[in-house]
């Protein structure tokens, strides 16, 4: 080769345009896809993909869950309404089919299977102990959640509340459609209130 191809050569390498991340990420999950569904354990694929997900934006967060007889790839913010929207542009990058999975932007509302108990750090909270207050304000939803054990001070079940109005509503809703929320004692909870599977139809009744 002469001197003069080899400067070419390194011009073109000089100006070859990076690999884009959010591709790059779809073209690694595919080629992994078979592998990471057949983990037993939710927490090793999540340890698996976290890497491969900060190459695009370290402040995503993966979750993995079930949605029917494929494994569902939840992308979330986990409650930062900033990334929306990119979480959803790198969701609408995704291919158009990835073997036994389903990909979700955001953790999804479902209304086809009953609340799970959220878990944290040895604390949960049991969706069916849990009655809720819900009062319109114009466009959003204030809530009060009334949950079993809970103190003013207790912040972990006071995360795992705002996880079991994601599990319920879905986390595009809490944030979005969802004004003012407030925690208490489950003892303290009016003869009015309700059961928090309530919770979409009052969501879904509010004014668009």
């Amino acid at each position: 080769m002469t001197r003069a191809a080899l400067v070419l050569v390194a011009v073109a390498a000089c100006h070859r345009t990076p690999a884009d991340p959010e591709r790059a990420f779809w073209a690694w999950f595919a080629d992994h896809a078979r592998e990471l569904s057949q983990m037993h354990d939710p927490a090793a694929a999540v340890a698996r993909i976290s890497p491969e997900l900060d190459r695009v934006d370290d402040s995503m967060l993966v979750e993995i869950g079930r949605a029917g007889s494929d494994s569902l790839l939840v992308i979330t913010a986990d409650g930062d309404r900033s990334r929306f929207a990119a979480i959803q542009h790198l969701v609408d990058l995704r291919p158009p089919s990835i073997p036994g999975w389903q990909v979700s932007a955001l953790r999804p509302r479902d209304p086809t299977r009953p609340l799970p108990a959220v878990m944290m750090e040895g604390e949960q909270i049991d969706p069916a102990r849990v009655k809720v207050v819900a009062t319109p304000d114009a466009s959003k939803l204030d809530v009060k959640l009334f949950i079993p054990g809970y103190t003013d001070d207790d912040k972990k079940l006071g995360m795992l509340a705002f996880l079991l109005l994601d599990e319920a509503i879905g986390e595009s809703d809490t944030e979005l459609r969802v004004g003012r929320i407030d925690m208490a004692p489950v003892e303290q909870a009016p003869a009015g209130a309700t059961a928090v599977d309530q919770l979409p139809a009052a969501i879904d009744a509010l004014p668009r």
